[in-house]
């Protein structure tokens, strides 16, 4: 019974270190997931959408790789009272490059530095019928943050979850959830599944 468990285990792990991506590879493909977010000093909730974009990442040892994601990401905070529900909803593309400190197998440890610019705002409200939504006015055109996280891949897929944490000042609000001189930056949690092009490719 031993043995049986033994050779089963020892399948198992050369099967997981087949799938990944070996030293030298350079890969690309789509992800898509979810968001829960928020702006700090907003008083209100997390807001909860999606993010979704491209990847492409070189493995240049068995512990290090380089990757780098063009995102677009639906971020921003929310409120709800009996009926009425507010969104405020501030968009953006992320192009983040993250070094990925791999600790076992397919899994990695990601950081790095986010670029984002600011695609459009929006507040929208709504209780029963009656709707409204206008532009959101002093949102800034560019932002920096840091994203945190894991990673792991296996054969063509990746799951991760990352924490960014926005540096910048998000804009300057003229809203009654801030107080005046208030930081607002972003905050963003993701949790999301990509999957990997470059294997149909190769011959």
């Amino acid at each position: 019974m031993k043995k049986i468990i033994l050779v089963a285990v020892a399948l198992l792990m050369v099967c997981i270190a087949k799938a990944q991506p070996a030293v030298g590879d350079f890969t690309y493909g789509v992800k898509v997931g979810l968001n829960t977010t928020y702006i700090t000093n907003a008083h209100l909730k997390n807001k909860s959408s999606v993010h979704v974009g491209l990847f492409t990442e070189k493995r240049f040892s068995k512990a290090f790789g380089l990757a780098a994601e063009l995102q677009y990401s639906r971020q921003g905070f929310g409120d709800r009272d009996n009926k009425a529900k507010e969104r405020w909803s501030i968009n953006y593309l992320n192009l983040p490059i993250l070094f990925k400190i791999y600790i076992w197998q397919g899994l990695s440890i990601d950081f790095g530095p986010q670029f984002s610019y600011n695609v459009d705002g929006m507040h929208k409200w709504r209780e029963n019928r009656d709707h409204d939504r206008d532009k959101i006015d002093g949102i800034k055109s560019f932002d920096f943050g840091i994203p945190a996280g894991i990673s792991y891949a296996y054969k063509d897929f990746i799951v991760s979850a990352r924490y960014v944490t926005g540096l910048l000042k998000t804009g300057s609000f003229d809203l009654s959830v801030f107080e005046e001189n208030d930081r607002t930056q972003n905050r963003v949690f993701q949790l999301s599944v990509g999957y990997n092009f470059s294997n149909l490719f190769k011959k």
